[in-house]
């Protein structure tokens, strides 16, 4: 898809950019290990009952924990990932943790 917008010149018009970044991102969603569905930051917030580090924060420590996550294409606040909601919020409070332990020093 990616290729044939280009040789088409969808890039070259005015909203190229945003088509080049919705189809790499859903490349990105296409990952085999990634689950049918994402997760809303909203209510990852709500479950783990504080306010969220940016997305990419998240995503990093998911990352770094072994799963396979990335943005959804669905909604700017979600993700799609193959770590479980009650894990994804043990990461969301213990980088609040980490963060809260930063700013005392």
């Amino acid at each position: 898809m990616m290729s044939l917008a280009d040789q088409w010149g969808w890039f070259g018009d005015g909203e190229g950019k945003n088509l080049e970044k919705l189809l790499k991102q859903m490349i990105d969603e296409s990952d085999p290990k990634l689950p049918v569905g994402y997760l809303n930051a909203d209510e990852i917030a709500s479950r783990a009952k504080l306010n969220l580090p940016p997305l990419s924060v998240i995503m990093n420590s998911l990352h770094e924990g072994g799963y396979a996550v990335s943005r959804s294409h669905i909604a700017p606040n979600a993700i799609k990932t193959d770590c479980p909601m009650v894990e994804c919020v043990k990461i969301v409070k213990h980088l609040q943790q980490t963060a809260e332990m930063s700013s005392c020093h």
